[in-house]
């Protein structure tokens, strides 16, 4: 029965293309997902079908739906008011739960418990806004038109502002960085459309309230963009391409082909230790492993995918309208992405691909991180500890039912196989 069931969870694993092992159901067009601990926050755009700014029968405005990572219940929604709302953009400082969104010609912060408006922060019109926790900061994006240099505002939380950077045209998504201290902020730039000038500008602080930027060119329309390390990984949608940017000296150090064409280019990208997810309008997720810039595996989604994030071994991803008529969607897709042939690499306890649990209760895993375990259908289960340090976990194992689990921390994982 476990070999038999072995069997099949590394056939799921393993095939060319993956599917779904949970849906979410959400309002119209779902675009952009944080994580936030044991929650998901979910963003639903706007549905303006015939683009007038008038509410009509068949429309909706945008939503912000709190999901419970584990049970998939919603805890808490709201609608916004009929505005212009940049769904897709919003920012979470995870420290002090709360949330910013480009709302209405202004940036709005909400508390994360209870969806609570406290306060409009600026009176701007912006396009994105990213935030830098650790020095209580929040940066926009803002664009004269779509063909001439937009800029980047720094503002502090309580809404003075700290410095105005030049940028390149029809800037969008934008984040923040450090390594040491260095720190700063990274725009994506789309550039003209069909054209191959698009670029993402590194903004770097050299002062409390002064900072240098350096343009790199990246492609024909990039739309998003993650960090691992000091690597940039963007997301140019009319090049089909992962491009790799290199934060400290602004260079490109790797592109990766997504294997899309036409309009159904990449999205956005998600990355989980040394592999990047990217969603595309193919109707299919990328696996992209940055180590040796490959696609390893594709996931279904049967769907023009855009936002991603990660909780514990599953990926979430928005299906944001169906595959062909564009169409509204309203759901998002769950995949389990553990991989059973990954070990722990420091080749301590496990320090094999297969554990065996027979009569021992606990195991101990050298790790700083919390794990998670995940079955053969992809359900995830936070396991008890009994002992917990800087460098290892001791967990109980007594609880969990017998057969093949994968047992992660996020970076690392291995396949514990439970038989009593």
């Amino acid at each position: 029965m476990i070999r038999s069931a072995l069997v099949v969870f590394c056939t799921i694993l393993c095939s060319t293309s993956l599917f779904a092992v949970d849906t979410v159901l959400t309002a119209p067009k779902p675009v952009a997902l944080i994580a936030d601990g044991g929650v998901v926050h979910v963003f639903t755009d706007r549905i303006d079908l015939d683009y007038d700014g008038v509410q009509e029968d068949g429309e909706s405005p945008a939503t912000w739906i709190i999901v419970d990572a584990f049970t998939r219940q919603t805890l808490d929604s709201m609608a916004f008011p009929w505005a212009s709302v940049k769904a897709n953009r919003p920012a979470l400082d995870p420290k002090i739960g709360m949330m910013l969104i480009c709302e209405g010609g202004a940036v709005h912060a909400y508390l994360t418990a209870g969806q609570q408006f406290v306060t409009a922060i600026v009176d701007v019109e912006a396009y994105a806004v990213g935030v830098d926790p650790d020095r209580l900061q929040f940066a926009v994006s803002r664009r004269p038109d779509f063909e001439n240099p937009g800029t980047v505002e720094i503002y502090s939380y309580e809404g003075t502002k700290i410095a105005t950077v030049d940028v390149g045209v029809n800037p969008q998504y934008i984040t923040s960085w450090s390594s040491g201290d260095r720190y700063g902020w990274i725009v994506v730039n789309e550039g003209l459309f069909g054209q191959p000038n698009g670029s993402v500008t590194i903004i770097e602080a050299t002062g409390a309230t002064s900072y240098s930027a350096r343009t790199v060119v990246v492609g024909d329309t990039p739309n998003h963009l993650a960090v691992r390390g000091t690597t940039a990984w963007v997301v140019v949608n009319g090049s089909h391409t992962l491009v790799g940017v290199d934060i400290l000296s602004a260079t490109v150090v790797d592109t990766v082909a997504m294997e899309t064409s036409g309009y159904d280019g990449p999205r956005e990208c998600a990355i989980f230790a040394e592999r990047a997810y990217v969603s595309t309008y193919a109707g299919v997720v990328r696996e992209v492993h940055l180590d040796s810039s490959k696609i390893t595996r594709s996931f279904t989604v049967e769907s023009k995918a855009e936002g991603m994030c990660i909780v514990g071994n599953d990926l979430w991803v928005c299906r944001a309208m169906e595959d062909s008529s564009y169409a509204p969607d309203s759901s998002i897709f769950i995949f389990s992405i553990a991989e059973p042939s990954s070990v722990w690499a420091d080749n301590r306890t496990p320090s094999a691909p297969f554990i065996t649990h027979r009569t021992e209760t606990t195991v101990t895993v050298s790790t700083q991180y919390d794990v998670m375990l995940v079955d053969i259908t992809g359900r995830t289960q936070q396991p008890q500890y009994v002992t917990t340090t800087d460098e290892a976990k001791e967990i109980n194992l007594s609880a969990v039912p017998s057969g093949a689990w994968i047992l992660s921390d996020g970076r690392k994982s291995a396949t514990v196989i439970i038989s009593r």
